[in-house]
């Protein structure tokens, strides 16, 4: 994980591949979605 400094709003995306399985996880400064998809 990267840490530094937080603005707002602040969006980071995240996606890691396992497999075949994408998980995607979107964060937002009042929310937070997990996305998970399987090919």
């Amino acid at each position: 994980m990267t840490t530094g400094p937080i603005t707002s709003p602040t969006t980071t995306t995240k996606t890691v591949v396992i497999g075949t399985t994408t998980s995607s996880t979107t964060t937002t400064a009042k929310s937070t979605t997990t996305e998970t998809k399987s090919i």
